[in-house]
């Protein structure tokens, strides 16, 4: 079996690991990830604009923390995510325009669950 000196691994670690840690996170920095917080947020105030003109009690849930999307570069909106969507039960779909990233034309949804409070 083969061996590698001691010197010359010593000399590629260093390389070595920051091939690992650029290929264990995703290219760019964190900035340019869309922070669910803030997507959150807006469906928040999506949620409390329904509930005083309408007179309903909906409470908005959390986004899925799985999901990656560019930051945003523009205003976040949120609507009623449509029936037609084919998603059970009711969701807030937060939609971006226009993310950092130079692919990013057509911009990203991110879909948080809502539900009646008390329920």
């Amino acid at each position: 079996m083969k061996t590698f000196p001691a010197p010359a691994l010593a000399a590629t670690l260093p390389a070595l690991l920051a091939i690992a840690v650029q290929a264990a996170e995703p290219s760019g920095s964190a900035a340019q990830w869309q922070d669910l917080g803030k997507v959150r947020a807006e469906a928040a105030r999506f949620i409390a604009g329904e509930n005083q003109a309408t007179g309903a009690h909906w409470q908005v849930g959390d986004p899925n923390p799985k999901v990656l999307v560019p930051g945003c570069v523009v205003p976040l909106k949120a609507t009623w995510l449509p029936e037609s969507r084919g998603r059970s039960g009711h969701n807030v779909r937060v939609h971006c325009s226009q993310g950092v990233a130079a692919q990013e034309t057509g911009g990203w949804d991110v879909i948080v669950p809502a539900t009646a409070k008390g329920r």
